[in-house]
């Protein structure tokens, strides 16, 4: 049970992580395109980016150093409209054989992702808190329960 709580917390941790992070640095040849929770970080990364570029410039200019920039994330990608692949046959999709369910993703403002993901993850761990101060544990439509607040969070649709 308490691996099952640590795995619930670990995921709805990490979905907050993303959507919190609303800064970015790319530089082709460094590290690529990278999350940063303020424009701060983000500025300082693509300066340090710059700097390598520069130290190699003896050797001449990298074109890619063209590149390497800094700015805010304002919408990321949110899994939508999940279906079971048993769903989906009913409703006359094909789901290759290889796949348990189908989705679609949708671009999100930020903001308004960040709002809902963190009452859905509040909530989440309200749960959880609660669980853990039961004696015996958590009884398995309380599992179930845990798991729909998972599900919700991944399944997060803006509202709709």
């Amino acid at each position: 049970e308490q691996c099952l709580t640590n795995s619930l917390l670990q995921s709805a941790h990490q979905l907050r992580w993303r959507v919190k992070m609303k800064y970015f640095s790319y530089d082709p040849e460094g590290d690529g395109f990278t999350l940063h929770a303020t424009a701060e970080e983000a500025q300082k990364h693509a300066e340090n980016d710059l700097a390598c570029h520069r130290d190699n410039a003896s050797e001449g200019w990298s074109d890619s150093v063209e590149h390497v920039c800094w700015g805010e994330v304002k919408q990321t990608t949110f899994k939508v409209r999940e279906m079971t692949k048993e769903d989906a046959e009913h409703a006359g999709i094909y789901v290759n054989i290889d796949f348990d369910y189908i989705c679609d993703y949708e671009l999100k403002d930020l903001p308004v992702a960040i709002n809902h993901v963190d009452q859905l993850a509040d909530a989440l761990q309200n749960l959880l808190d609660a669980v853990g101060k039961q004696p015996g544990g958590l009884p398995v439509d309380g599992f179930l329960a845990v798991d729909a607040g998972l599900l919700a969070l991944h399944n997060y649709r803006g509202g709709e």
